[in-house]
């Protein structure tokens, strides 16, 4: 089945239901897309600020730091993914639209 029959069938269960949409299942999963990378950055942003307090109130105590440390780490290499993964599904979602 091509996306395009797929958005057909949508369109008709839409209009059957009474609610017609003149958007397209691309714009549908872009959207989804975008408030899922949106949504993981923000736990990571939480993440990195939740380190820091960390760290910030460790008092000096080695084991403290070293967690706060790797949650920091890790949460800056997440966001690295996530910024990746944001640009290819951009690109994908834009040449899928363009077709």
């Amino acid at each position: 089945m091509a996306l395009g029959d797929a958005q057909g069938m949508f369109e008709q269960l839409g209009a059957s239901a009474g609610i017609a949409s003149d958007q397209t299942v691309q714009t549908y999963a872009s959207n989804i897309i975008r408030a899922g990378l949106a949504l993981t950055g923000l736990v990571l942003l939480c993440l990195i600020i939740y380190g820091g307090a960390l760290w910030m109130t460790s008092g000096g105590v080695d084991k403290k730091v070293t967690q706060a440390k790797t949650i920091i780490g890790r949460a800056i290499i997440g966001f690295a993914i996530v910024m990746t993964s944001y640009a290819i599904t951009t690109f994908v979602i834009e040449s899928l639209t363009s077709i």
